[in-house]
């Protein structure tokens, strides 16, 4: 067993070294950004999903919960806070230990689909790109869905369907937009294997279809129980208003634009993407797949951010790995190198981006608002049920956290201020978006009645914000 163990470790070194380069300096700079931002807060979301597993494992009795968030997050970091885990600090490193080796299994399923070279490619892209870099650390869903989302697309591709629709289930209750990659590879099984067999392609995407609903049917059942209504978490996330901004549809190329300024090798995507069609190449089939169905709907949702693009990131990589491997072949072709050395310098220049995104992520870390961590310091002294505009709130103390959200904010609190403790507010998390009629009207209406009938517990000013604490008399 030992020595099985030290050949196959000896065969990574000797073929693998370049990915192991690649991946320890994305690994061990990671590691650096992680002791930055140790004692720093979480961001709004992952605290959310902090904050839910804290819910689902205390019975309720304390934590935040938001029925449009997916569960996977929070049932892992819930459990993690049942056993001891800190919520401040360690998820970081999780989160960084996490992605790390969703990256090297991107690396080897493409490696074991395709051909080491394009692996190489791919992982190296996905690694040095400044938005996947930044996002590595943060505890949040769009990373880990998008491992997920691969993984399926190379489980169809190895017609092992019923684990690949298991995976896509996986994805969707990581991040609920994954689901729409259910249909698009559920077909792609069908077309690749209807010229053979009608009724062999159909149960194939039968086959898919039902590993996806096995997975997710106690995801509905736990849905209907709790609210009656087995696709609750989907049509409340549907209802929340979001700001539309049309200007950033760019003709159906804003993720495409967003990915090259992140990274320029990214450009290549629509070169090996369109050389992959016209050659017909089945090997990239089920990850075209995904990707178009990703693509199209992010492409459509009238709401777009750069963020989004991550779930579908290793997707495009591999077909900006394929027109690299173009461009590769017409350079070694016509200049005097090899291919050995076409691949040298391209771990040059990922190493190169990768310490610009090092460089850009550790400066957006370095500072910390130290008003705000002396307004958290005073969550551990609340109790009962605290109700406010800043979700992050909830992991610093032992209570029921109530969210105070602009787009509801007047029924919410006519519906629990007879039951509130507390009111916790930073004056800057209001959020507000054409989408949501007299926003500011109803915070200021609000807020200026809880500080006319509250005590005030807590006040702190800065940088141009206050950090406020309500006692409610009782």
């Amino acid at each position: 067993m030992r020595q099985e163990i030290e050949k196959h470790a000896a065969d990574i070194w000797n073929n693998d070294r370049k990915f192991l380069l690649i991946l320890s300096v994305f690994f061990l700079t990671q590691l650096y950004i992680v002791k930055t931002v140790w004692n720093q807060p979480p961001i709004w979301d992952a605290s959310i999903y902090i904050g839910m597993g804290q819910r689902l494992f205390a019975d309720g009795a304390f934590g935040i919960w938001e029925a449009f968030r997916p569960l996977m997050l929070p049932v892992i970091l819930g459990t993690l806070w049942k056993i001891g885990v800190p919520m401040i600090g360690v998820p970081y490193l999780l989160s960084t230990v996490a992605v790390s080796t969703g990256l090297a299994a991107v690396y080897f399923l493409t490696k074991k689909t395709i051909s080491r070279k394009i692996a190489l490619y791919t992982a190296g892209i996905v690694a040095s790109t400044t938005l996947f870099y930044g996002y590595t650390h943060m505890i949040l869903t769009g990373i880990p869905a998008s491992f997920l989302v691969f993984g399926a697309a190379y489980l169809a591709y190895q017609r092992d369907n019923l684990f690949a629709g298991g995976l896509n289930s996986l994805a969707f209750l990581t991040r609920f937009p994954s689901a729409i990659v259910g249909p698009g590879l559920a077909g792609y099984v069908f077309l690749r294997d209807v010229k053979d067999d009608f009724w062999k392609a159909f149960k194939n995407a039968f086959y898919y279809t039902l590993g996806f609903f096995a997975v997710a049917t106690p995801f509905f059942l736990f849905n209907q129980h709790l609210y009656g209504n087995f696709l609750r978490p989907i049509t409340a996330g549907a209802s929340v208003p979001v700001q539309s901004n049309p200007e950033t549809y760019f003709f159906g190329l804003y993720y495409l634009r967003e990915a090259v300024l992140a990274n320029p090798l990214l450009v290549l995507f629509p070169v090996g993407l369109g050389a992959v069609i016209y050659m017909k190449d089945w090997r990239y089939g089920s990850f075209a797949a995904a990707l178009f169905t990703l693509y199209g709907f992010f492409t459509v949702y009238q709401h777009k951010e750069p963020r989004f693009l991550l779930l579908f990131l290793p997707l495009m990589a591999v077909f900006a790995a394929r027109g690299l491997e173009i461009v590769e072949e017409e350079i070694v072709s016509r200049f005097d190198l090899t291919s050995e050395n076409f691949m040298r310098a391209f771990v040059v220049v990922v190493l190169i981006l990768t310490s610009i995104s090092f460089s850009i992520t550790y400066s957006q870390n370095q500072w910390t608002n130290e008003y705000r961590v002396e307004f958290l310091d005073e969550m551990d002294q609340l109790n009962g049920t605290v109700a406010g505009n800043y979700p992050v709130i909830s992991i610093y103390g032992r209570f029921e956290y109530v969210a105070l959200r602009p787009e509801s904010i007047n029924e919410t609190y006519s519906r629990i201020k007879d039951e509130v403790d507390y009111y916790a507010f930073d004056s800057g998390a209001w959020y507000c978006t054409d989408a949501i009629p007299n926003c500011q009207s109803n915070i200021d209406g609000v807020v200026n009645e809880i500080e006319e009938q509250n005590i005030k517990k807590v006040h702190i000013e800065g940088y141009n914000r206050n950090f406020t604490v309500y006692e409610v008399p009782r």
